[in-house]
């Protein structure tokens, strides 16, 4: 059984989360997706119902409440709702006005195993806001539900990528809200990472190229990427790792060479802690 993986109190972190490891790591796949214009008169979402599966929804308009574990959210046009694996909530329709409501129920799949994480974070959560542009999302969960019920060869990997999206547009619209920047120092430091993972370099080295001391610099890119920087080298490393060991004849020995590993056993044993299988076994 995997690991549960730690969880926040930021529901946007927790997002984050997810969204950091689609899709070297993880994939959307839709479990299903509608496009209701008016509920009937007999919907309602039991008493802390809790799925399997991720769920989030888009209410076109009408009004309702939805409760999340308890706490009331008032369904109205533009607001969007994620709920996590086995979050208790559950929603009644304002029967004087019906919600016209987009659900959808999702899951996270492993890219080697094809199985569902179910067991993704170690405490369920929700998070709800309502939309600044409702058009933007409207579009992009009508656009899902087309996809997924039409006929297209390539319709797993296009909702992947909007799903991928939604969650882009909702951190992005959190952190516009939140008035959040991020120090161009750091960013920089982290595109140098990405564009070079087979270099060797220190933290005093990438330090310096933030004009930063070796403090101040773990510091603020902890803080804006709830990492480590040195967390964040190994991976990159294992990521372009899977590329290469997908995209190329390179052997394992030469992969760890590469990437600057002073052994194949190192390299090994750092790839099955990031990505649950020996490096052998990545492509069998």
């Amino acid at each position: 059984m995997l690991k549960k993986d730690i969880i926040t109190d930021n529901p946007i972190e927790n997002i984050k989360s997810i969204f950091s490891e689609v899709p070297y790591k993880y994939y959307f796949k839709i479990h299903t997706a509608y496009n209701i214009d008016e509920v009937p008169l007999t919907w309602k979402i039991e008493d802390n119902r809790r799925n399997k599966d991720f769920h989030i929804i888009f209410i076109k308009g009408g009004n309702g409440y939805y409760y999340l574990d308890g706490k009331e959210e008032q369904l109205k046009r533009g607001k969007v709702i994620f709920v996590s694996n086995d979050f208790p909530h559950s929603a009644i329709p304002d029967k004087s006005n019906l919600p016209s409501i987009m659900p959808i129920r999702f899951g996270l799949y492993d890219n080697r195993t094809s199985y569902q994480r179910e067991n993704y974070f170690s405490r369920p959560f929700s998070y709800a806001f309502h939309a600044n542009d409702i058009i933007k999302y409207q579009k992009l969960f009508e656009r899902l539900y087309q996809i997924v019920n039409g006929d297209s060869d390539l319709a797993d990997e296009m909702c992947n990528s909007i799903v991928t999206q939604i969650f882009y547009e909702l951190v992005n619209d959190y952190e516009c809200d939140k008035g959040y920047k991020k120090d161009s120092r750091i960013e920089s430091v982290k595109s140098y990472i990405d564009e070079n993972p087979s270099s060797m370099f220190t933290i005093d080295d990438l330090a310096k190229l933030a004009n930063l001391s070796k403090k101040q610099f773990t510091r603020l890119f902890n803080a804006q990427y709830k990492i480590s920087p040195y967390q964040y080298i190994i991976k990159s490393k294992i990521r372009y790792a899977t590329f290469l060991l997908e995209e190329t004849e390179m052997s394992v020995k030469e992969i760890s060479n590469y990437l600057g590993y002073p052994n194949q056993y190192s390299f090994s044993k750092q790839f099955k802690k990031c990505m649950g299988c020996a490096p052998s076994l990545w492509n069998s």
